[in-house]
């Protein structure tokens, strides 16, 4: 039952996550968010199509699949977050891009860092 849940979870939190980018537009002061009957479609797709992903990672029995489920959902997940840099303007795109290679960087140290916990508490169980 738990598991239901968490796969429903994801889904929902990715349509929330694509439909609040489908309501982000540029304005003349900068950004705005406007809600329309596409907001609920997208978010409606997005639930539906996520549904069925998050249910083969986690249930799959073959790993080949579930890997699969997993690449589609990781290139949804990167796309969303790279979205919003088109409303980025290209004079202070540099400095962003930095930022966001410096935090890419962060978080592979500490990443790397967890891999070898796990390697360490592993070796010793």
């Amino acid at each position: 039952m738990l598991s239901y849940i968490i796969v429903c979870s994801f889904a929902l939190g990715f349509g929330f996550m694509l439909s609040t980018l489908e309501m982000v537009h540029p304005a003349t002061t900068g950004l705005s968010f406007l809600v329309s009957w596409r907001t609920l479609a997208v978010f409606l797709v997005t639930s539906i199509v996520m549904f069925p992903l998050f249910h083969l990672a986690m249930f799959s029995k073959q790993k080949r699949v579930r890997r699969v489920a997993l690449g589609v959902v990781s290139v949804i997940a990167m796309g969303a977050f790279f979205y919003p840099l088109h409303f980025i303007p290209r004079e202070k795109l540099p400095a962003v891009l930095t930022g966001l290679a410096f935090a890419g960087l962060a978080i592979s140290v500490i990443g790397g860092f967890l891999l070898l916990a796990r390697h360490f508490f592993e070796r010793d169980a």
